[in-house]
């Protein structure tokens, strides 16, 4: 009874919510939300299939992902009931992808290491939703995040020139899109 309750708040939240406006700021909230679970999803099924290998990091994997969860969720409350252009609540935001994938590309090694196409993804998507300025934060995080990965991990320092080439070939990837987004801003 309660949980039908809870979903069908939800439920109306959302219809309503989609019957006034459309918010990008909201939408990329959910979609941390869905990250986070799948994140969760991925690291608690590595657990199951390789128990040794985890042992001394299977909690922080599924547990980081857990409080980045719950932060994503809190997110979407403040989104759905503070909303508006808050600069503030962006840039923490992106620190919070940033920082929880940051933290599990030092922790998990190898297990981790196909993650690393998030820090592009978060750059990119905070891009073309809220324009330049969030992109460039986003880039200069990201790269200060890997630059942190490579100088504190051991799995990265094992192979120095995979992660130096990773860190370098970053930017010009993400600065092409910079330019793109800022045709299509000025076109909308």
């Amino acid at each position: 009874m309660k949980e039908k309750f809870i979903s069908s708040y939800v439920i109306r939240l959302l219809v309503r919510y989609v019957k006034e406006k459309r918010d990008n700021e909201f939408e990329q909230a959910l979609v941390r939300v869905l990250i986070g679970l799948v994140l969760i999803y991925y690291f608690n099924d590595l657990q199951f299939a390789n128990p040794q290998g985890l042992a001394a990091n299977a909690l922080n994997l599924v547990f980081v992902p857990s409080l980045f969860v719950i932060a994503a969720v809190l997110m979407v409350a403040c989104v759905y009931f503070w909303p508006g252009e808050r600069p503030v609540r962006r840039i923490l935001s992106i620190l919070l992808d940033i920082a929880s994938l940051t933290y599990l590309l030092i922790v998990g090694g190898s297990h981790a290491a196909p993650l690393c196409f998030l820090y592009q993804w978060i750059v990119i998507g905070n891009g073309f939703r809220f324009g330049r300025t969030y992109l460039l934060i986003a880039l200069v995080l990201a790269l200060s995040g890997f630059g942190l990965v490579i100088v504190v991990s051991p799995y990265w320092q094992d192979d120095q020139g995979l992660a130096l080439g990773l860190w370098l070939g970053s930017p010009p990837p993400k600065a092409s899109p910079c330019s793109m987004v800022m045709v299509i801003m000025e076109e909308l």
